[in-house]
């Protein structure tokens, strides 16, 4: 089954970046979530490096690492195609972005193997485990314009990504996303050194849907 848009899933992307109607909502039940792998992710001194490190945290499900890498003000902005199907569903979404607990919450829940809801209120199976097939970037990475209204004034960059991912359900279902997304990352201060973080998503609507 293709999602419209990750988020993430967000990614799900993810990402995402979240998919076509985040199917595990901000709202649902779930609990802390599984630690994943057992290895250090490297050092985030550069944007690249975060990305790297973003995509093992999906394939290992490693929530302490996914929330340690999200900046105080991270946002995943959700698309009017994400809007309007949750809107029609029945389940309107209270606004057109997630914040940092949100995405938190959300990954805990999928990371946990909990259970989740789509726009019609319909459940959705638990996820056991998530395929990357890539997270390519596609152009250099760029500061954010002032202009931008959710990114604006925090000296960020910013660039797009062509995503391809699997969410996999133990009936051997499983959920695709294919999707150019925007990802956001920002350098803070960490004893003296520079260490990136993301600061969010924003997706673009499928070319094919």
């Amino acid at each position: 089954m293709k999602l419209r848009n990750f988020l993430f899933l967000v990614m799900a992307l993810a990402l995402l970046v979240g998919p076509a109607g985040c199917i595990f909502s901000p709202d649902d039940d779930g609990g802390g979530g599984g630690g994943g792998g057992n290895t250090a992710l490297p050092y985030p001194s550069n944007p690249d490096i975060l990305m790297q490190n973003f995509e093992r945290i999906y394939t290992e499900m490693r929530i302490d690492d996914f929330r340690n890498m999200l900046h105080t003000e991270y946002k995943t902005v959700l698309l009017p195609s994400t809007l309007l199907e949750w809107e029609q569903g029945g389940n309107p979404l209270a606004a057109e972005v997630f914040y940092r607990d949100d995405e938190i919450n959300i990954h805990e829940n999928m990371f946990s193997g909990n259970t989740g809801l789509d726009a019609v209120g319909q459940t959705i199976p638990p996820i056991d485990s998530i395929q990357v097939d890539y997270i390519n970037r596609q152009n250099p990475w760029e500061p954010i314009p002032e202009s931008d209204e959710h990114f604006g004034g925090l000296n960020g960059y910013y660039t797009t990504f062509n995503v391809l991912l699997y969410f996999n359900n133990p009936d051997q279902h499983r959920y695709e996303v294919r999707q150019d997304v925007e990802f956001y990352v920002v350098a803070v201060d960490d004893g003296g050194k520079s260490k990136w973080l993301l600061l969010g998503q924003r997706g673009h609507e499928p070319a094919n849907p």
